[in-house]
């Protein structure tokens, strides 16, 4: 009897359509905030992977809550400290690591505005983040921002 490997379609950090095995799938629950200043603008920082911008954020620990892990990533990869303001959406997807693994991402997207704090770059040594900055969310596209275009979008018609 032949063995047949399931498989699912995902992506990887370039956004290309690729084929996840199913039995190497790793389930990792992410937090990512959409803040913005009092001129409109979002912060982002750049992914040095990839060289688009990201959302602040990223995985959530096994004992932390998703709200008090968006306000611990922002925090470590932008040096401000936040508060959640509310929560926007969930998304999941399969994605395929730059390292290779293959991922079952849930991601919770959250408003978030700065209580204190001054931009820097990360803290941490593994990330592939750098400059953090407050940009015009006009200049986002689908081509330049890693995950959450869509909900940039939404927020902003709903201003």
């Amino acid at each position: 009897m032949q063995m047949v490997t399931k498989t699912v379609t995902g992506r990887d950090i370039h956004k290309h359509p690729v084929t996840l095995q199913v039995d190497k799938l790793a389930w990792r629950p992410g937090a990512y905030g959409l803040v913005f200043n009092d001129k409109g603008q979002i912060l982002v920082v750049e992914n040095t992977l990839n060289h688009c911008y990201e959302l602040p954020g990223g995985g959530v620990e096994i004992d932390e809550r998703f709200e008090d892990a968006v306000i611990r990533e922002v925090w470590e990869e932008t040096g401000l400290h936040v508060e959640v303001e509310k929560f926007i959406t969930m998304i999941d997807e399969f994605f395929l690591t730059p390292g290779g693994r293959h991922w079952h991402t849930v991601k919770g997207f959250y408003k978030c505005t700065v209580k204190s704090g001054e931009l820097r770059n990360t803290i941490l040594d593994d990330e592939p983040l750098e400059n953090p900055q407050w940009v015009d969310p006009a200049i986002l596209t689908n081509d330049n921002l890693t995950i959450g275009w869509e909900i940039v979008r939404q927020i902003q018609s709903e201003k």
